[in-house]
Protein backbone atom coordinates (compact mmCIF):
# COMPACT_ATOMS: atom_id res chain seq x y z
CA UNK A 1 0.00 0.00 0.00
CA UNK A 2 1.31 3.34 -1.31
CA UNK A 3 1.75 6.04 1.35
CA UNK A 4 0.75 9.07 1.43
CA UNK A 5 2.62 12.43 1.56
CA UNK A 6 1.24 12.96 5.04
CA UNK A 7 2.71 9.67 6.37
CA UNK A 8 5.81 9.82 4.87
CA UNK A 9 6.52 13.38 6.60
CA UNK A 10 4.89 11.76 9.87
CA UNK A 11 7.26 9.07 9.85
CA UNK A 12 10.26 11.25 8.82
CA UNK A 13 9.94 13.59 11.90
CA UNK A 14 9.23 10.15 14.23
CA UNK A 15 12.75 9.11 13.09
CA UNK A 16 14.50 12.27 13.75
CA UNK A 17 13.50 12.33 17.46
CA UNK A 18 14.10 8.43 17.67
CA UNK A 19 17.41 8.82 16.20
CA UNK A 20 18.12 12.07 18.87
CA UNK A 21 17.44 10.30 21.39
CA UNK A 22 19.61 7.33 20.28
CA UNK A 23 22.45 10.03 20.23
CA UNK A 24 21.91 11.29 23.76
CA UNK A 25 21.43 7.70 25.43
CA UNK A 26 24.97 6.47 22.93
CA UNK A 27 26.92 10.09 24.81
CA UNK A 28 25.41 10.43 28.07
CA UNK A 29 23.29 7.36 29.20
CA UNK A 30 18.61 6.73 28.78
CA UNK A 31 18.79 8.42 31.87
CA UNK A 32 19.90 11.91 30.53
CA UNK A 33 17.38 11.77 27.49
CA UNK A 34 14.36 14.76 28.35
CA UNK A 35 12.26 15.70 25.56
CA UNK A 36 13.81 19.24 25.29
CA UNK A 37 17.42 17.84 24.37
CA UNK A 38 15.91 15.90 21.67
CA UNK A 39 13.71 18.32 20.27
CA UNK A 40 16.48 20.69 19.86
CA UNK A 41 18.57 18.18 18.50
CA UNK A 42 15.88 16.77 16.04
CA UNK A 43 15.86 20.86 14.96
CA UNK A 44 12.17 20.89 16.55
CA UNK A 45 10.72 22.37 19.62
CA UNK A 46 8.98 20.32 21.97
CA UNK A 47 5.37 20.93 21.32
CA UNK A 48 6.50 19.45 18.02
CA UNK A 49 7.42 15.93 19.86
CA UNK A 50 4.60 15.94 21.95
CA UNK A 51 2.40 15.69 18.08
CA UNK A 52 4.20 12.53 17.88
CA UNK A 53 4.38 10.91 20.95
CA UNK A 54 2.19 11.77 24.24
CA UNK A 55 5.35 12.03 27.18
CA UNK A 56 9.04 11.74 27.36
CA UNK A 57 8.22 8.34 28.12
CA UNK A 58 6.01 7.13 25.21
CA UNK A 59 9.55 8.59 23.56
CA UNK A 60 11.98 6.23 25.59
CA UNK A 61 9.77 3.41 24.66
CA UNK A 62 9.98 3.72 21.10
CA UNK A 63 13.88 4.74 21.20
CA UNK A 64 14.50 1.45 23.13
CA UNK A 65 13.27 -1.10 20.42
CA UNK A 66 16.23 -0.94 18.69
CA UNK A 67 17.93 -2.80 21.87
CA UNK A 68 15.74 -6.09 20.91
CA UNK A 69 17.67 -6.67 17.39
CA UNK A 70 20.82 -8.92 18.67
CA UNK A 71 18.26 -10.50 21.13
CA UNK A 72 15.82 -11.39 17.83
CA UNK A 73 19.37 -12.25 15.99
CA UNK A 74 20.54 -14.51 18.23
CA UNK A 75 17.83 -15.76 19.44
CA UNK A 76 17.19 -18.52 16.16
CA UNK A 77 21.37 -19.82 16.58
CA UNK A 78 19.79 -20.32 20.57
CA UNK A 79 17.62 -22.47 19.39
CA UNK A 80 18.47 -23.92 16.39
CA UNK A 81 17.50 -27.98 15.65
CA UNK A 82 15.64 -27.72 18.66
CA UNK A 83 12.51 -29.90 18.30
CA UNK A 84 11.20 -30.28 22.06
CA UNK A 85 8.97 -27.75 22.96
CA UNK A 86 10.51 -27.89 26.93
CA UNK A 87 14.40 -27.28 25.40
CA UNK A 88 13.10 -24.81 23.09
CA UNK A 89 11.33 -22.86 26.04
CA UNK A 90 14.68 -22.94 28.23
CA UNK A 91 16.52 -22.10 25.46
CA UNK A 92 14.36 -18.94 24.67
CA UNK A 93 14.75 -17.91 28.38
CA UNK A 94 18.35 -18.55 28.44
CA UNK A 95 19.39 -15.95 25.38
CA UNK A 96 16.02 -13.55 26.50
CA UNK A 97 18.02 -13.33 30.01
CA UNK A 98 21.37 -12.34 28.58
CA UNK A 99 20.27 -9.73 26.62
CA UNK A 100 18.53 -8.48 29.24
CA UNK A 101 20.75 -8.75 32.18
CA UNK A 102 23.30 -6.77 29.12
CA UNK A 103 21.18 -3.77 28.90
CA UNK A 104 18.99 -4.32 32.41
CA UNK A 105 17.90 -0.70 32.57
CA UNK A 106 16.64 -1.13 28.73
CA UNK A 107 14.73 -4.23 29.08
CA UNK A 108 13.31 -3.04 32.37
CA UNK A 109 11.91 0.37 30.89
CA UNK A 110 10.72 -1.94 27.64
CA UNK A 111 8.87 -4.57 29.51
CA UNK A 112 8.50 -3.19 32.77
CA UNK A 113 8.21 0.46 32.07
CA UNK A 114 5.68 3.12 33.10
CA UNK A 115 4.18 3.98 30.04
CA UNK A 116 1.41 1.59 28.54
CA UNK A 117 1.36 1.35 25.12
CA UNK A 118 0.05 -0.83 21.99
CA UNK A 119 3.30 -2.69 21.67
CA UNK A 120 2.59 -4.67 18.44
CA UNK A 121 1.63 -1.38 16.44
CA UNK A 122 4.53 -0.15 18.03
CA UNK A 123 6.94 -2.45 17.01
CA UNK A 124 5.25 -2.67 13.48
CA UNK A 125 5.25 1.11 12.95
CA UNK A 126 8.84 1.04 14.33
CA UNK A 127 9.88 -1.08 11.40
CA UNK A 128 8.19 0.63 8.89
CA UNK A 129 10.05 3.19 10.02
CA UNK A 130 14.02 1.31 10.20
CA UNK A 131 13.38 -1.24 8.16
CA UNK A 132 16.90 -2.28 7.86
CA UNK A 133 16.50 -2.67 12.16
CA UNK A 134 14.56 -5.89 11.25
CA UNK A 135 16.14 -9.30 11.61
CA UNK A 136 15.74 -11.46 8.64
CA UNK A 137 14.02 -14.34 11.02
CA UNK A 138 13.26 -12.47 14.59
CA UNK A 139 10.11 -11.32 13.63
CA UNK A 140 8.58 -14.44 12.45
CA UNK A 141 10.42 -16.81 14.78
CA UNK A 142 9.14 -17.10 18.09
CA UNK A 143 6.11 -15.49 19.88
CA UNK A 144 8.66 -14.00 23.02
CA UNK A 145 9.36 -11.03 20.85
CA UNK A 146 6.10 -10.14 19.74
CA UNK A 147 4.39 -9.75 23.04
CA UNK A 148 5.49 -7.32 25.38
CA UNK A 149 3.87 -8.69 28.29
CA UNK A 150 6.09 -11.08 29.72
CA UNK A 151 3.54 -13.07 31.64
CA UNK A 152 1.25 -13.53 28.36
CA UNK A 153 3.81 -14.07 26.01
CA UNK A 154 5.95 -16.40 28.33
CA UNK A 155 2.57 -18.64 28.94
CA UNK A 156 1.73 -18.95 25.28
CA UNK A 157 5.42 -20.88 25.06
CA UNK A 158 5.19 -22.71 27.95
CA UNK A 159 1.84 -24.14 26.86
CA UNK A 160 3.61 -26.28 24.08
CA UNK A 161 5.00 -28.07 26.57
CA UNK A 162 2.52 -29.00 28.66
CA UNK A 163 0.15 -29.61 25.30
CA UNK A 164 3.21 -32.19 24.51
CA UNK A 165 3.10 -33.67 28.00
CA UNK A 166 6.49 -32.04 30.06
CA UNK A 167 4.14 -30.50 31.92
CA UNK A 168 0.92 -31.00 34.32
CA UNK A 169 -1.27 -28.54 32.24
CA UNK A 170 -3.01 -26.73 35.64
CA UNK A 171 0.39 -25.85 36.09
CA UNK A 172 1.48 -23.72 33.45
CA UNK A 173 -0.06 -20.45 34.51
CA UNK A 174 1.75 -20.62 38.07
CA UNK A 175 5.04 -21.82 36.82
CA UNK A 176 5.20 -18.95 33.87
CA UNK A 177 4.28 -16.24 36.74
CA UNK A 178 7.10 -17.59 39.06
CA UNK A 179 9.57 -17.37 36.27
CA UNK A 180 8.99 -13.85 34.81
CA UNK A 181 8.65 -12.93 38.67
CA UNK A 182 12.03 -14.26 38.85
CA UNK A 183 13.38 -12.57 35.96
CA UNK A 184 11.38 -9.49 37.28
CA UNK A 185 13.51 -9.48 40.14
CA UNK A 186 16.92 -10.13 38.60
CA UNK A 187 16.38 -7.42 36.39
CA UNK A 188 15.05 -4.28 38.96
CA UNK A 189 18.12 -5.45 41.39
CA UNK A 190 20.81 -5.20 38.16
CA UNK A 191 19.25 -1.76 36.93
CA UNK A 192 20.67 -0.14 39.93
CA UNK A 193 23.54 1.53 39.37
CA UNK A 194 27.56 1.23 39.81
CA UNK A 195 26.61 -2.98 39.66
CA UNK A 196 29.33 -5.28 38.66
CA UNK A 197 28.16 -8.85 37.32
CA UNK A 198 28.61 -10.77 34.67
CA UNK A 199 25.53 -10.83 32.17
CA UNK A 200 26.67 -14.51 31.13
CA UNK A 201 26.74 -15.33 34.85
CA UNK A 202 23.41 -14.21 35.68
CA UNK A 203 21.59 -15.50 32.38
CA UNK A 204 22.71 -19.12 33.69
CA UNK A 205 22.14 -18.39 37.00
CA UNK A 206 18.99 -17.37 35.97
CA UNK A 207 17.95 -20.07 34.08
CA UNK A 208 18.47 -22.14 36.36
CA UNK A 209 15.95 -20.51 39.13
CA UNK A 210 13.66 -21.36 35.95
CA UNK A 211 14.39 -24.74 36.01
CA UNK A 212 14.50 -25.16 39.57
CA UNK A 213 11.03 -23.43 39.56
CA UNK A 214 10.11 -26.36 36.46
CA UNK A 215 11.65 -29.24 38.90
CA UNK A 216 9.66 -28.34 41.96
CA UNK A 217 6.73 -29.50 39.83
CA UNK A 218 7.43 -32.73 38.30
CA UNK A 219 9.28 -32.04 34.95
CA UNK A 220 11.37 -34.68 34.62
CA UNK A 221 15.04 -33.79 35.36
CA UNK A 222 16.63 -35.17 31.98
CA UNK A 223 15.12 -32.41 30.43
CA UNK A 224 16.45 -29.81 32.63
CA UNK A 225 19.78 -31.29 33.50
CA UNK A 226 21.80 -28.81 31.20
CA UNK A 227 20.13 -25.75 32.87
CA UNK A 228 20.33 -26.95 36.25
CA UNK A 229 23.34 -24.85 38.31
CA UNK A 230 24.09 -26.67 41.56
Amino acid sequence: MTKSKKEIQNERKIRYFIEAAWKIEDSEGLEAITARKVADLAGYNVATLYNYFENLDHLLAFASLRHLRNYALALPKYTEGIENPLILYMKTWECFNYYGFLEPAVYKNLFFGKFTWNYNASLETYYNIFPEQLPKDGLRFYPMLHERELHKRDYKCLLASAEAGYIPMDKVKIISDMNVLIYRGMLDRLSEPGLEYSAEEMARTVTSYHAHTMLSFGVPREYLEEFLVN
